[in-house]
């Protein structure tokens, strides 16, 4: 049952328990020394060892998977963060840079990050000075465009595009007719015809700028005049005309004034040219109706009233006094001769016109006219040029009767009236 080969380890059981022998023969004193060790101090040693390996091993591992976990976290995740983090500061607009250097692929993504952050920044600063400089622009062109005296408009075929504050008070937009489709309708058909052909002028390249006036017709009643200059712009990437005008209403209104003052002035010399000669006249006619008057008168006093040389001498007695009245008016006419006034009953002036020679002349020409007259017994007398009231109703009568060349009733009547007013 021993194990009898030298360093030999068995295994057998003792005292119930399993254990491991060890046998050794000792030939000078013929000893077998045998030792023996229970099994699980046996295998104690190599359970140790396995479990430092065990131990080993899982170090080993821990080691490799930590070292992994600490370069995916200080090489890759905490330097996407930081691209990322940089990434939503750039889209809320501040630019900076990730900072990253490296030769790894996200340090090398982080290089080209920034410099297209640095680009962004420098396009952003462009963008900002182009920025900077429309609005101090466009703040210069609002001043001056809101600010002055002169209506800016601009229109295309869609209608009105523009108008400034002194376009809009000018022709009473509202902020609704800011979008008003035809601007045109607005002058009359004689103004748009007008503002047509200069419109064509442009579109069609035969002027560059166009110069003319216009008359506008407000709502309210009146007439506006404009001086309007017009040119083909660009506008909102569409072709429409640019009118810049001004209201010279005051200007126009002068120099209508003063035409109307030269016309009255040229009247006034030809009227002065005409007293001139009809002042001539005048003295001419006077040195031969002295003779026509006078010798009339002296023969009349000569002859009695039943002689039949009595009626037609006194006829051109008459007829010489009613033509030195007539060259009273040349004279009053050239205001070389005084108006002769004295009291007078118009009643009076009526009745010697119709029997008169004139009124039997012109009832002669008309003989279907029929003269009905009225005269007030008490008609009160009056202060006037007994010729100038006579050839008044002379003129009034035949007026109405060359108004009625079939016929008809000339009705003359005469009386007291009160007026209240000039």
């Amino acid at each position: 049952k021993y194990i009898r080969n030298v360093r030999d380890i068995g295994a057998t059981r003792l005292f119930g328990k399993e254990v491991f022998l060890q046998h050794e023969y000792f030939p000078f004193w013929r000893w077998h020394i045998v030792s023996f060790m229970n099994k699980e101090d046996y295998f104690r040693p190599i359970v140790m060892a396995k479990r430092i390996v065990n131990f080993g091993n899982f170090g080993t591992l821990l080691a490799v998977v930590v070292s992994v976990f600490l370069l995916f976290v200080f090489c890759i995740n905490r330097p996407l963060k930081r691209i990322i983090r940089t990434t939503e500061e750039v889209r809320r607009g501040h630019f900076d840079k990730v900072g990253l250097k490296g030769r790894g692929e996200i340090e090398q993504v982080a290089v080209a990050f920034d410099h297209m952050v640095e680009k962004l920044n420098n396009d952003k600063k462009a963008i900002d000075t182009i920025l900077d400089d429309l609005r101090e622009s466009e703040e210069k062109y609002r001043v001056l465009s809101e600010n002055t005296l002169t209506l800016v408009v601009v229109i295309n075929q869609n209608g009105l595009l523009y108008a400034n504050r002194a376009a809009t008070i000018f022709f009473s937009l509202s902020p609704g007719d800011r979008k008003v489709r035809d601007m045109y309708s607005r002058f009359e058909a004689s103004e748009r015809k007008k503002l047509h052909r200069h419109i064509a002028a442009l579109s069609n390249g035969q002027s560059g700028v166009e110069h003319f006036e216009l008359k506008y017709t407000p709502f309210n009643g009146g007439v506006r005049w404009l001086e309007v200059v017009a040119s083909m712009i660009s506008y909102l990437g569409a072709s429409s005309v640019l009118f810049h005008a001004l209201d010279v209403s005051r200007r126009k209104r002068m120099e209508l004034e003063q035409e109307d003052m030269r016309r009255k002035i040229a009247r006034g010399e030809q009227m002065e040219m005409l007293g001139t000669l009809a002042g001539g006249v005048a003295h001419d006619l006077n040195n031969i109706l002295g003779g026509v008057v006078s010798y009339p008168e002296l023969l009349l006093q000569e002859l009695d009233e039943s002689d039949k040389f009595y009626a037609p001498m006194k006829t051109i007695h008459q007829s010489g006094l009613k033509a030195a009245a007539i060259v009273q008016d040349l004279l009053t006419l050239t205001r070389r001769g005084v108006v002769i006034t004295e009291i007078v009953n118009f009643g009076d002036i009526i009745r010697d016109y119709l029997a008169s020679p004139e009124f039997a002349n012109l009832h002669s020409f008309f003989p279907d006219l029929e003269i009905s007259y009225h005269i007030e017994d008490d008609l009160m007398n009056i202060k006037g040029s007994y010729h100038h009231l006579s050839k008044c109703i002379m003129n009034l009568v035949t007026n109405a009767a060359e108004a009625m060349p079939q016929g008809g009733t000339v009705m003359i009547r005469a009386e007291n009236g009160y007026v209240d007013t000039p």
